[in-house]
């Protein structure tokens, strides 16, 4: 048998085996996590790809709200599995998981990690397990901390698996489901149970296909009064299953804005709540309900109406300097040399900190930034935006999750309208 001959042989075996894996997951039921098969194990190449490092053999999800300690929290069960076909793969065998904590009423945490490699050796299923204290938790920021494992055991023609659950008791923030990744993905399911408390918006994501399947169906809570006292409330809710197939990899490159804009899945925005006993409240129905929930819910309207810290320096620009335009620049100039960017974003931060220090994020510069120009006579506001790293706002609905800082607008005496923002290096 020459080389071609068994190069075509290898490729037509592998179609065979994908069409086996389309069928074999076709349906929820035949997926059993832990249940490795021959033809995954003895897979040497995806003929979609055959330039593929790795293929997700499944990724499977399950979010819905739970209500625990008389509260909602949202939680997600997450499952991978992940097919090595060269070296390149191995890194996939490292996981990061990344999750939030600030406070006691805004924190995530992820819980019940398992992982696994599997091996053929011999004609034999070696299976190896992550141990526990292999798993490292790290800060990453202030606020925000990640997971970290490397699977052992790993090597070319290895299958990975792993599983999780990520908790979040902020439950008015859905989180968003990717099932793009650089590397192609063979199968994937999402599956969302949302009670009729909660009204969202869902946009989804990419440009490859997704089967919708939705349904109602009945969903119940236990409340707990104390002294062993609780009653079940019952109420209906959605139950929305995603599937996708065959999905190539997509590949960060530097022409990008954020390649998170277009890798395939999902996001959600709560556009309001309905509570029993309680009013109707909209949140992100239409732009208005954005402002009106960011100057309602945060301090982000007291942040920027604060009284000008540098109120002698002004009076003395204004003074001095007749032409509107030399005198905005000035104040500029003036705001960021009294407090340096420290290199770090924002959208609601308290400036006191970055006063007396003279350091600060751009959001506390750009609100010190908007008093001392309405010090000075001119109408100046701020202006709500998405950063490249966020990726862009949705275009069919508007967004409050999406928005992570803001920039700075003041308008002249002729109605010009000048833009600054306090962490502009060159800024004037």
């Amino acid at each position: 048998m020459n080389i071609m001959r068994k190069m075509s042989l290898k490729i037509v075996l592998s179609i065979g085996l994908l069409f086996a894996f389309a069928s074999l997951f076709s349906q929820k039921s035949t997926y059993k996590y832990g249940k490795i098969s021959n033809e995954e194990l003895t897979m040497r190449v995806y003929p979609k790809d055959t330039s593929a490092v790795a293929l997700v053999l499944m990724l499977d999800g399950f979010t819905r709200y739970e209500f625990i300690n008389n509260d909602f929290r949202v939680e997600t069960d997450v499952c991978k599995r992940i097919k090595i076909f060269k070296k390149d793969g191995l890194e996939y065998a490292t996981v990061t998981l990344p999750y939030y904590r600030k406070s006691y009423d805004e924190s995530e945490s992820i819980f019940d990690i398992e992982a696994f490699s599997y091996n053929l050796e011999n004609g034999k299923v070696v299976k190896t397990k992550l141990e526990k204290k292999y798993i490292y938790d790290e800060e990453v920021s202030t606020n925000r901390r990640q997971l970290k494992f490397a699977i052992p055991n790993v090597k070319e023609g290895s299958i990975i698996e792993y599983k999780y659950t990520m908790s979040s008791n902020m439950y008015y923030d859905m989180p968003d489901w990717k099932f793009q990744s650089s590397i192609p993905l063979l199968y994937g399911r999402y599956e969302v149970k949302i009670p009729e408390y909660f009204e969202y918006h869902v946009e989804g994501k990419g440009y490859e296909k997704m089967k919708v399947q939705e349904k109602p169906v009945n969903e119940s809570f236990t409340i707990n009064y104390g002294s062993g006292q609780t009653q079940s409330v019952e109420c209906s809710a959605t139950e929305t299953v995603y599937i996708v197939d065959s999905i190539p990899g997509l590949e960060d490159d530097k022409y990008l804005w954020n390649v998170n804009d277009f890798l395939s899945g999902l996001r959600f925005e709560l556009m309001a709540t309905r509570f029993p006993n309680s009013f109707y409240k909209p949140y992100t129905r239409s732009w208005e309900d954005v402002e009106k929930t960011i100057k309602e819910n945060t301090s982000f309207n007291s942040y920027i109406n604060i009284k000008n810290p540098f109120a002698k320096e002004v009076a003395q620009i204004v003074s001095e300097q007749t032409d509107e335009n030399v005198r905005m620049e000035m104040i500029y100039s003036l705001i960021k040399k009294k407090i340096k960017w420290n290199e770090s974003y924002a959208f609601i931060s308290a400036p006191a900190d970055a006063i007396s220090k003279g350091t600060g994020n751009n959001a506390q510069i750009n609100a010190v930034l908007i008093s001392a120009l309405k010090d000075a006579g001119f109408k100046s506001y701020p202006v709500l935006i998405s950063r490249r790293s966020r990726g862009r706002l949705p275009l069919t609905f508007p967004s409050i999750d999406q928005l992570n800082t803001f920039i700075v607008a003041a308008q002249a005496t002729d109605g010009k309208i000048f833009y600054m923002d306090g962490s502009a290096y060159y800024g004037v």
